[in-house]
């Protein structure tokens, strides 16, 4: 921390009010879809699309959710953002990937695969990453299917976001 008032080597640090709110206060955000159907259009394979509709927003201090789909972020920082989704598709052997969104772009670093055995069987998987963000910066849940253009139905999704750093 920056500009702490305090003594010589040995002696306590006191932080102004500003600081201490700054280290006191979390930021955090979530969101989710329970027993949902969102289905996700793929126009083109190969190409991550954003889950645009379906989610509830969750516990959030310096984050707002918005628009049915992504999280806001309200203060700058270094954040983990984990995410989850049971999704299926209608075609069997569907190569599908899904990762998070950051203004639009995909995180790679925060991407996982996954691939159906079974028409219309329902599949669970998830990916973690750290994430550098900028105060405004949209989250959201983005699918990609590198089969075929199949659409993703997605019946449950969450993303948490939990700030690791300045």
């Amino acid at each position: 921390l920056s500009g702490l008032q305090g003594g010589t080597t040995g002696e306590y640090y006191h932080t102004t009010a500003a600081q201490s709110a700054d280290l006191l206060t979390g930021a955090y955000g979530s969101m989710y879809i329970d027993n949902g159907s969102v289905v996700r259009t793929i126009a083109a394979t190969n190409t991550y699309y954003e889950v645009t509709s379906g989610f509830t927003g969750s516990l959030c201090s310096q984050f707002v959710f918005q628009n049915s789909k992504e999280l806001k972020c309200s203060r700058a920082g270094t954040y983990k953002i984990a995410w989850q989704m049971t999704r299926s598709a209608a075609v069997i052997t569907q190569d599908v990937e899904g990762g998070v969104f950051k203004n639009g772009t995909i995180q790679l670093n925060t991407t996982a695969h996954n691939q159906s055995s079974t028409a219309n069987a329902q599949q669970s998987f998830g990916g973690v990453g750290i994430v550098v963000l900028a105060v405004n910066d949209l989250i959201s849940l983005a699918v990609n299917n590198n089969t075929s253009t199949n659409s993703i139905t997605i019946t449950h999704a969450n993303i948490t976001i939990t700030r690791v750093g300045s």
